[in-house]
């Protein structure tokens, strides 16, 4: 009886840092999953820039779905996303640089082939429609990103024990 009571004492002292390895290990695997997808809205968004340009371009007139502005901080914001997983993940998890570039490069080359390809076999309306399309699921993503990343030791909460006021100006 003192022997398994020693070894569920044992257990239940090893079961929290157990429970922080799995969770650990889940957003381990979380992040390279958001980063391959991350890395695909980085390119969605950087065509839709590229063809907005060349409609506005070509068509001064032409009055493009999202304005080139926000494309443009929206492809970058992406790249940021990218960048702020792969550092995450060479950071917390010891994953090699050098295989982290790698392996973005070569999504970056294998989703602009893709990309590519569809622009010259496809009609221009659906490849366009397909395109704008292909972006539907990147704000979602954006958010999952944001809660993987967060991390809860190094975030600040608000001092609300103490109204805030604004200053006077004189």
């Amino acid at each position: 009886m003192k022997k398994i009571l020693f070894a569920i004492t044992i257990l239940l002292a090893l079961l929290p840092s157990g429970l922080s390895y799995s969770n650990d290990q889940t957003r381990e695997r979380g992040l390279v999953k958001i980063m391959e997808k991350a890395i695909f809205c980085s390119v969605a968004y950087n065509y839709q820039l590229r063809f907005a340009s060349i409609a506005i371009i070509i068509v001064p007139t032409n009055d493009p779905k999202v304005s080139v502005d926000a494309l443009l901080n929206t492809a970058t914001s992406w790249i940021v996303i990218v960048d702020t997983i792969q550092k995450t993940l060479k950071d917390d998890y010891k994953h090699r640089q050098k295989y982290l570039s790698t392996y973005k490069k070569e999504m970056l080359t294998a989703l602009s082939g893709k990309i590519s390809t569809d622009f010259l076999t496809l009609n221009p309306d659906v490849f366009i429609e397909k395109l704008y399309n292909s972006t539907k699921k990147c704000p979602a993503l954006a958010i999952e990103a944001r809660d993987l990343l967060k991390d809860p030791k190094n975030s600040t909460k608000p001092d609300r024990s103490k109204p805030h006021m604004p200053k006077r100006k004189m």
